[in-house]
């Protein structure tokens, strides 16, 4: 055997010679090729031993592999870093080793299983191939880290083509137009009587702004009432891309400052209508070891990497809420780790150096008051602190009192966030929120509201009011909980003479098909009652989704069961059946409350149609039944389907219409002669809707004022020979109209020709080529057959410039032709080019 080795090696032969290039007298060397899984081929040289054992050379090897490692000399020692994998491991020899460790100017030769022991994998020489094979369960180091670059780049592209292209901004094009209308009625049901009241809600847009108009009638309930009436004005103009005035409205309105109230009056800001949901980019830095490269992600998408060089930090985008972010670290020994950070950044938190303001006036609508006027401005001071402060004064027939108020936002560190906010002689009040993966998530509130102030009371408020509530989320702390969370929610109350006071403790966790609640609370008699025992209300509320397959049909059936108990009597309960289905609600139930006699039977429902929803309800007690109905609805007005209903209302919002259609004509307007297409699907920002058997689309979900990208899928055409001229559309609605957005399809043609060379130059073949439209600047790009033929299946109507790319006309020494093709907008047969003839460049003696 040894023999046959020497043979096959002696084709290798560096150096055979004894002490040749330091090799050891009776030892051979030879090149092999070091094969490991995703890294390229390294040459390395082996050592024979006299015995046939093959010698490694262990810093090449390991440098190879990126592994760890240290060479004492004088110690006679090699130490090994093994990573995640293991510990570090170390290799000493001696005298009786010459046989298997080798050490020499160039390195240090160890025996082949023995280094393989060492760095915890496996090392195979193939001598027929003449290879070395290395492998390591997890890898090695320089694997780890080809394989994380590979994701990585596989990512950035992703992330480039997912990215939309620069998108140039859209202005906002004023307009008037009619609009939208929406209604409602509702009367009695025991006895089933005629409507008593009626609304009717207008809305139109007048010059860019928004109209609406409500009136509201009451009817008699007899001939001898009278009818009343009530009418109701509001206008609303936005100006997107003001930055001093962006808001201005007027009429019956609801005003900004420390308190939303109903006036009929006139207000203005420079908030945006519509906060963006991107908050803007923050520096983000991970501080390590020399050796270790780190990335970002969120969710599945890379947003950022560092790869241990240093410089800047990198740039990660937040949005407005919260934005969890996950951490993956690769070491220099083959480390893996991750880790988790979640921004919070609040609604109310403004980019740094932006401010706001915001004032108005006006008389108040519910009797609060006679007159109420405010002012208040917002800064954010960097990234962490945003404050606000401002004045508001009301006036009654009595006197005039002026309160300041304001609030603080602050995010102390990536997952924390607290608020304050307070109003003089009225309420203040803080919270404190916390998110991310930690075991225990949520906020904690505590304030203190003046007397009918803040929206907060006890039974018995004489002094005001001060409360502390929670809302937590916590996990993996119950036994036997495993990934299930549970929902904790406390609050406690109580008024500043001690009388009055309430509180309250629920918690909620998933169970099996559906939600298991338990709560315990104060006697939520004690206030009425002044007999009662005051001993604590327990209530056990569990809600299943039922598997019944005869009611899956009509939807999907939830039991929900509750039970309140005081000691050990059984006070208060409710059995309750529902069934939710695409076409509405129906519920039934049956409850017994403390405090009240006998059982109460409660049906109700909802039911949605195509352009309204009607409620119902009925109650049933001690053999008395009372209930009522409504419905309402609303319509929208359009030129292509000239209306459009809606089941849920409409006001405020904008529509977006139009037609596909097959532009037979190629005038790009929808005529007798063109073919309207049906089932095209078009996506309005994120919703989706299908043209009609017309080609025709509409829909009433547009944010007026705010960009939105109308995109026609084009897979979902069934002829693929037919095309979007313009495949997207950008606008911003104006409010409370239709937008029209149409899309002519245009055929598209074959297109074929040949480019001839002449004696002093190559056959043509293999050419690349490009066609770009003169107009839209679309490209096209093709190659040359054997013969200098090309071929293009589809190509959109247009003027096009043919050229050969510079790598083509560097290569074949020739002139750029020049050429115009021009592919027709009506037919269907092919466009053949002319020939076109290559020259030879001529180039100055």
């Amino acid at each position: 055997m040894l023999l046959v080795v020497l043979a096959a090696m002696s084709a290798l032969v560096s150096a055979r010679a004894a002490g040749a290039q330091g090799v050891p007298r009776g030892f051979d060397e030879g090149l092999f090729e070091l094969v490991a899984a995703d890294l390229p081929t390294a040459t390395l040289s082996l050592l024979v031993s006299p015995r046939g054992t093959f010698l490694v050379p262990a810093h090449a090897l390991l440098s190879a592999l990126g592994v760890p490692h240290d060479i004492v000399r004088d110690s006679a020692i090699l130490r090994v870093s093994r990573g995640a994998q293991a510990s570090d491991s170390a290799l000493r020899w001696t005298a009786s080793d010459s046989l298997e460790v080798v050490a020499t100017a160039r390195d240090v030769w160890i025996a082949a299983p023995r280094l393989a022991q060492l760095i915890d994998g496996t090392i195979e020489v193939d001598l027929a191939t003449l290879t070395l094979h290395a492998s390591r369960a997890g890898g090695f180091p320089a694997q780890v880290r080809e394989e994380a670059h590979r994701r990585r780049e596989a990512a950035l592209r992703r992330a480039a083509l997912d990215a939309p292209a620069l998108r140039a901004p859209v202005g906002f094009e004023p307009r008037t137009g009619f609009g939208v209308a929406e209604w409602s009625f509702g009367g009695a049901m025991s006895p089933l009587t005629a409507p008593s009241s009626m609304d009717a809600r207008v809305g139109m847009g007048v010059y860019g702004g928004m109209l609406k108009t409500h009136f509201e009638f009451q009817l008699p309930s007899s001939p001898a009432a009278g009818a009343a009436a009530q009418a109701e004005a509001s206008f609303l103009r936005v100006f997107p891309d003001n930055h001093w005035l962006r808001q201005l409205q007027a009429g019956d309105i609801v005003s900004d400052g420390a308190e939303a109230r109903a006036i009929r009056g006139l207000t203005f800001t420079n908030a945006p209508f519509v906060r963006d949901l991107e908050y803007g980019d923050v520096p983000f830095s991970r501080p390590l070891p020399a050796g270790w490269e780190y990335e970002v992600y969120e969710g599945d998408r890379l947003v950022g990497f560092s790869d241990g060089s240093g410089g800047a930090p990198l740039s990660v985008p937040l949005r407005y809420g919260t934005t969890p972010l996950k951490v993956k670290l690769y070491g220099p020994a083959g480390e893996v780790t991750e880790s988790a950070v979640t921004y919070v950044i609040p609604v109310d938190q403004l980019q740094p150096g932006e401010w706001q303001y915001a004032a108005g006036a006006g008389h108040c609508a519910l009797q609060q008051c006679d007159l109420l006027s405010y002012a208040d401005v917002r800064h954010g001071f960097g990234r962490r602190l945003t404050m606000q402060l401002g004045m508001d004064a009301l006036r009654d027939s009595a006197r005039t009192a002026q309160h300041a108020y304001g609030a603080v936002s602050v995010v102390p560190a990536p997952e924390w966030a607290f608020g304050l906010q307070g109003r003089e002689q009225a309420y203040l009040r803080g919270s404190l929120s916390h998110e991310g993966d930690d075991p225990v998530i949520g906020t904690l509130s505590a304030g203190m509201n003046e007397p009918g102030q803040g929206g907060v009371s006890a039974p018995v408020a004489t002094g005001g009011v001060w409360y502390v509530s929670s809302s937590l989320r916590l996990l993996h702390l119950l036994p036997m909980q495993g990934e299930r969370a549970v929902s904790l929610g406390t609050r406690y109350e109580r008024d500043r003479s001690g009388i009055g006071r309430r509180w309250d403790v629920s918690a909620t966790t998933p169970v099996r098909r559906g939600l298991l609640e338990v709560g315990l609370q104060s006697d939520p008699a004690a206030a009425l009652h002044p007999d009662s025992a005051k001993s604590p209300l327990v209530r056990i509320a569990p809600s299943l989704s039922l598997d019944a397959q005869r009611i899956r049909r009509f939807g999907v059936p939830i039991l929900r069961l509750e039970g309140g108990f005081q000691g050990t009597r059984l006070v208060q309960w409710e059995t309750a059946l529902s069934l939710q289905s695409g076409f509405g609600f129906a519920n039934v139930s049956l409850r017994k409350l403390r405090g009240l006699p006998g059982t109460q039977l409660v049906v109700g429902g909802t039911l949605v149609t195509t352009g309204a929803r009607v409620l119902t309800r009925l109650t049933s007690r001690d053999g008395h039944v009372d209930g009522g109905y409504s419905a309402t609805g609303a319509v929208a007005f359009g030129s292509v389907r000239r209306a459009t209903p809606l089941a849920y209302g409409g006001l405020g919002y904008s529509g977006v219409e139009g037609r596909v259609f097959e532009d037979l004509d190629g005038d790009g307007q929808y005529g007798s002669a063109d073919q309207p297409v049906a089932g095209a699907v078009v996506r309005i920002g994120g919703l989706r809707v299908s043209t009609d058997s017309a080609g025709r689309y509409s829909s009433w979900s547009a944010t007026p004022y705010e960009r939105v990208d109308v995109q026609l899928d084009t897979l979902s055409l069934q002829d693929p020979a037919w095309v979007p001229a313009v495949a997207s559309h950008a606008l911003r609605p104006s409010p409370q109209q239709f937008s029209n957005v149409t899309f002519p399809l245009v055929h598209t043609r074959e297109v074929l020709g040949r480019f001839l060379g002449d004696s002093a130059m190559p056959p043509p073949a293999g050419v690349s080529l490009e066609l770009r439209d003169a107009t839209t600047g679309a490209l096209y790009r093709t190659r040359t057959f054997g013969d200098g033929g090309f071929y293009i299946s589809r190509m959109r109507p247009g003027t096009y410039v043919l050229t050969v790319t510079a790598s083509s006309l560097a290569a074949l020494g020739a002139a750029q032709p020049t050429t115009q093709v021009v592919v027709p907008s009506t037919g269907d047969e092919a466009v053949e080019i002319a020939p076109v003839q290559l020259r030879a460049e001529r180039r100055a003696p």
